[in-house]
């Protein structure tokens, strides 16, 4: 999901989010249009798709509603979708008040509707406890990585 060769493509999802999404769900989920390099998580160029997503997203909205999940619910889902597209976005910073300047992170914490400054430090840092005593070590760039994406994977599972 993270990750995707020069070539291809990753879930359908994210393209079709970005060719569907009308225009008060664009500023609602901060969504700009289709363009190359918008998001880290998708190719270099959604336009070259073989793939009409415009109506693949309207499809899948039938899907949606076929199986009963109504319109607020729907929006919910494409809230954290969007929340994926921007988590991808978000890159290393020194401390977690850097972490507070990302635009990437601010958008990332409102669509997810948590606290800005708890996502900035799990970002920052991660936990080591030892006996009873907790601290906080900053992660390297490799740390970070990898816990970007698997932040972003475990939300995407969370969706189904």
């Amino acid at each position: 999901m993270t990750h995707h060769a020069a070539a291809e493509s990753n879930f359908h999802v994210f393209y079709q989010l970005l060719a569907g999404a009308g225009d008060e769900e664009r500023a609602l989920w901060s969504l700009p249009p289709p363009k190359p390099g918008a998001f880290e998580y998708i190719c270099d160029d959604p336009g070259k798709r073989p793939h009409d997503d415009a109506a693949g997203f309207t499809a899948t909205r039938a899907a949606m509603d076929h199986v009963g999940l109504t319109g607020p619910l729907q929006a919910a889902i494409f809230q954290v979708v969007a929340s994926i597209l921007h988590l991808g976005n978000i890159t290393q910073q020194a401390t977690p008040e850097d972490f507070l300047n990302s635009a990437a992170l601010q958008t990332v914490a409102q669509l997810l509707e948590v606290p800005a400054v708890d996502l900035a430090d799990c970002m920052a840092h991660r936990k080591i406890t030892i006996g009873l005593e907790t601290f906080k070590k900053p992660m390297s760039l490799t740390e970070f990585t990898s816990f970007r994406d698997s932040l972003a994977k475990s939300i995407y599972a969370g969706l189904a």
